[in-house]
């Protein structure tokens, strides 16, 4: 019986020092961004992430530059003291569910399923709406782009624009009436 114990308790310890072995294998940074480091399991996560969504290339780099653009955003962001509140939070992930057509507890479902946590998408959304909200406040008032500037930069990178094919028997041009003679010279 005591042989039994012992036998117990050692394979206890190992399977305690196994566990602790991966788990402290998983908190490994990976990648230091000024003073804040990225762990193995955001990387390993972020990477099922972007599996989901289909990201094509290669997702561990997609990954590390996509964590490393966040961890940067994030302090950009604490550095001016912005603050995203919990409940646009909870609309973004709502509206972000919705894209793939389906409510939040859907999407967190599915996640679930491919073993992606419901914290790996929370700081996914919350980091690209805050910056999203960060870069309109700060730059949203002196920047206009116009139809032109599109044009250009289209023209520029030298991609053409595609062909729309619109199947449609009827198309209705209700143009303002100081525009009528263009309405009806494109119609």
């Amino acid at each position: 019986m005591r042989v039994f114990s012992y036998f117990a308790v050692i394979l206890v310890c190992t399977l305690t020092n196994s566990t602790a072995a991966i788990a402290q294998g998983q908190l490994e940074p990976v990648i230091t961004v000024n003073d804040q480091v990225v762990t193995r399991y955001e990387l390993n996560q972020r990477m099922r992430l972007l599996e989901l969504f289909r990201t094509p290339g290669d997702l561990n780099e997609v990954a590390r530059e996509g964590l490393i653009d966040d961890r940067l955003k994030q302090q950009e962001m604490d550095r001016v003291g912005l603050r995203l509140n919990p409940g646009t939070l909870e609309t973004a992930m709502n509206d972000f569910a919705a894209r793939a057509n389906m409510t939040l507890p859907q999407f967190t479902n599915v996640l679930a399923q491919n073993n992606v946590d419901v914290e790996t998408l929370r700081d996914f959304v919350k980091v690209g709406v805050a910056w999203r909200d960060y870069v309109r406040a700060r730059f949203g008032r002196d920047i206009t782009v116009t139809d032109a500037d599109v044009e250009r930069a289209i023209h520029a990178q030298g991609a053409r624009p595609t062909q729309i094919e619109v199947l449609l028997s009827e198309i209705i041009i209700a143009p303002p009436p100081d525009r009528q003679a263009q309405a009806a010279q494109a119609a």
